[in-house]
């Protein structure tokens, strides 16, 4: 009897390869759509794991990668839910590079149990998300989370601090900390008094050396006393030394005090040899003549991301930003401008005059620069808006082919980019 054993078509290291290929990590395309992540990556991971017992064990190592636990003592997915589950699989330890401990959905989140009960079951930790919740930091929170020798990333999402000290102890704790994301940070009420009164700028040293540093906030938090003198913390403590990236997209400059602040920090990032990257929000009416000097003395910048307002008098101001930030020896020469252009209902059309200044600029030979520019129309501030559809409707709609009319040099000397949805840069000269 000739037996039937079923062959299966495509190898299994290269199944392994392919379960590979679509575990990307969640911070690379954390900018373009969370949602991609949650919905396509896990969701297609969780499959794999049940296709079959040999894609299972390649499926749940990427899936261990980000753990996530809330802060309590009881219930489902709390800190004893977790040791419990490591005491059942200890081999699960080795996996876990990210774990995010969120308080959504408690009343009274037990952050300041973080370093404590984390720390007995996860002390080689590289990468910790605390989010949604009122962070209290006791004396005891401080000293335990040094403990952590590994954690080298740490991401704050929408949490409530008492005060800018608060902030500063805590990234002083962590000494090998190269990686800070904060976003949507916010102030206790409570601690308004701590604002008003007058305290010196801090200049306190610190063995931190960030190499990356990512801030998004609203306008009560950018504009708040404390903000401001966490910001010149960072510029004063050699924390930004050996900076790589710094990316503040959501601090919008809306008035001379951040304006200032934001001139001081990249001031300060002039001592690190390797600041190839950073990315502005420009406001609607703020001068930035202050941001000419320290942003023309980065001799590696590679990428330079300005957001600002579709509106006339910021693109002059942008226009003559760039004039001096360009105008430095050939070899210093940025590869790659990034314009995002905020549309909104009151902004009216800028003059062609705007368009002709900028367009001189960038096509100038000598530079070598490669712009990518986007315009983002926000017809209704009620209606949120759903980044990937909107880009695509808006190439359908001639997206590109208005940027290629506004800016008709660049786009001959083949330096004029743009990115679709699915993040491929195409080059309009070839269109």
């Amino acid at each position: 009897m000739v037996s039937c054993r079923i062959r299966p078509l495509v190898p299994t290291e290269v199944c392994m390869r392919v379960i590979d290929f679509v575990a990307i990590r969640e911070e690379a395309i954390w900018d373009v759509s969370y949602n991609i992540w949650c919905k396509d990556v896990y969701e297609t991971l969780q499959a794999c794991s049940l296709t079959c017992h040999a894609w299972r064990p390649r499926s749940q190592f990427h899936l261990m990668q980000l753990m996530s636990v809330r802060p309590s003592l009881m219930g489902s997915r709390s800190f004893d839910d977790m040791s419990a589950l490591f005491n059942n699989i200890p081999l699960l330890k080795n996996n876990i590079e990210y774990l995010n401990v969120s308080g959504k959905e408690i009343k009274i989140p037990r952050f300041h149990l973080v370093p404590f009960k984390i720390y007995e079951t996860l002390p080689l930790l590289q990468a910790l998300i605390l989010s949604n919740g009122f962070l209290y930091l006791p004396t005891p929170f401080l000293v335990c989370i040094r403990r952590f020798a590994r954690l080298t990333e740490l991401r704050l999402y929408r949490l409530t601090l008492l005060s800018d000290n608060d902030l500063r102890r805590m990234l002083g704790a962590l000494r090998n900390l190269q990686r800070l994301d904060i976003r949507f940070l916010e102030w206790s009420t409570t601690g308004s008094k701590v604002q008003c009164q007058a305290q010196p700028r801090p200049t306190l040293q610190s063995c931190v050396r960030l190499r990356f540093l990512r801030i998004r906030a609203e306008s009560q938090w950018i504009t708040d006393t404390r903000t401001i003198r966490f910001f010149d913390w960072l510029s004063s403590s050699r924390v930004l030394s050996e900076i790589e990236q710094i990316h503040l997209p959501g601090i919008m400059l809306i008035d001379d005090k951040i304006t200032t602040a934001m001139s001081r920090l990249i001031h300060a990032a002039q001592t690190s040899p390797r600041v190839d990257s950073v990315v502005l929000n420009l406001g609607p009416s703020t001068e930035l003549a202050a941001l000419y000097s320290p942003l023309a003395s980065l001799p590696k910048l590679t990428h330079l991301h300005f957001r600002c307002p579709y509106d006339g008098p910021i693109l002059v101001r942008l226009a003559d930003l760039l004039s001096t930030i360009l105008s430095r020896p050939e070899e210093a020469m940025h590869s790659q401008i990034h314009l995002s252009l905020d549309q909104y209902p009151h902004h009216t059309e800028p003059p062609l005059e705007c368009w002709e200044k900028l367009d001189s600029i960038l096509q100038k030979e000598a530079m070598r620069v490669d712009v990518r520019c986007e315009i983002i129309r926000v017809v209704n501030l009620d209606k949120p808006v759903v980044w990937g559809d909107y880009y695509k409707q808006e190439r359908r709609n001639g997206w590109a082919e208005e940027v290629k009319k506004l800016f008709p040099k660049a786009c001959r000397e083949g330096r004029l980019w743009t990115v679709d949805c699915e993040g491929i840069s195409r080059n309009l000269r070839c269109e």
